[in-house]
């Protein structure tokens, strides 16, 4: 699993900026991810943002006083050369359609398409990208609603919610604050097993608050102790969560601490990604858990990183960044040419 945070998108970006062609004179983020990529160019360059959908209504973004420059652009009129960019590019759908909609504007305007991540057999659907990811892969404004959740587990505490102290043996109010907790990252997508060291007889206050919060999820494990697993203890919880983990179809475990993260990533032979660093823990490569884990997560990987070996959708991809667009046409046009042949 590859990984970049907003940190790495704007170093990305940065060591980057020079191959850009120089007589860029707007920027045009794809919403919603490109914007945050578009912004970051645009003021690393000085020069006027503007999102699709406002570019297509001839609209430009607004510019701060400090920011001004005679160079800067006034109307969309004026516009010479559009850098159109999205944050990364798999299939091409959303960089495919931003082309159909701009198919009006390539005579007022020079366009040029481009992504941050793109995979490494992008095509001609690019004109530039800044680097070059293969799959599976994830990114920081993008984890928490991504469908790799389902083949994921994800620790409730400190990444989902607040972790919750029983300071006192006040049982009321301390399945009041369960009941209360303050939600941490916002999970949209499916989750496949959610892991917490709360105990199990507080299982009705957990997942009440999950259904209040939305949190959709397969399964939820809890510690089977008679009592909730504090911060103090994370020994125990570290073995309790890199055994479930193990033994699970995941292929990523999310947890809040980078400590834990390398401990579980270790016992559990499985990457870990820690969301107070930012970062993939990845196992030690040479044991022997490792090697293993990888055989068995092999499909899963290839099923979820859109293989051409698994995905009938990403073998045709393949095939059409391979070859060049006009062979490729004319392969489908024979293809069909022969299946109206063969129905007569």
């Amino acid at each position: 699993m590859h990984y970049r945070s907003l940190a790495d998108l704007s170093h990305s970006i940065v060591r980057n900026m020079h191959r850009l062609p120089s007589d860029i004179d707007l920027i045009v983020g794809i919403p919603r991810s490109g914007i945050l990529a578009g912004i970051t160019v645009a003021l690393l360059k000085n020069i006027r943002f503007t999102d699709l959908d406002s570019l297509i209504e001839g609209r430009l973004s607004g510019v701060g006083s400090t920011k001004m420059h005679a160079g800067l652009v006034d109307r969309i009129a004026d516009v010479r050369h559009a850098l159109v960019i999205d944050d990364s590019l798999n299939r091409g759908f959303a960089m495919q359609e931003a082309k159909e909609r701009l198919a009006e504007l390539r005579g007022a305007m020079k366009l040029t398409f481009a992504v941050v991540y793109a995979v490494p057999d992008a095509g001609d659907e690019i004109d530039f990208f800044f680097e070059a990811i293969p799959l599976p892969r994830l990114f920081e404004w993008n984890f928490s609603h991504h469908s790799y959740l389902s083949r994921s587990c994800v620790i409730m505490d400190a990444v989902i919610c607040e972790t919750i102290e029983r300071t006192d043996q006040n049982e009321a109010d301390y399945r009041h604050r369960l009941l209360n907790a303050a939600p941490v990252y916002q999970f949209t997508a499916p989750i496949g097993c959610l892991i917490t060291r709360r105990a199990e007889r507080y299982r009705p206050e957990t997942e009440a608050w999950l259904r209040g919060a939305g949190i959709q999820y397969d399964r939820l494990v809890m510690h089977d102790g008679a009592h909730s697993l504090g911060v103090g203890e994370n020994d125990a919880f570290v073995g309790f969560t890199a055994e479930i983990y193990k033994s699970s179809k995941s292929i990523l475990l999310i947890e809040s601490n980078f400590g834990r993260s390398k401990r579980i990533a270790f016992l559990s032979g499985k990457p870990v990604l820690s969301v107070d660093e930012h970062k993939i823990v990845q196992p030690d490569c040479f044991a022997f858990i490792t090697a293993k884990q990888k055989v068995v997560n092999a499909l899963v990987n290839a099923e979820i990183g859109h293989s051409p070996l698994v995905n009938r959708q990403a073998f045709r991809r393949k095939v059409r960044r391979i070859f060049p667009s006009a062979l490729f046409r004319f392969a489908k046009g024979v293809i069909a040419y022969r299946s109206r042949k063969a129905s007569r």
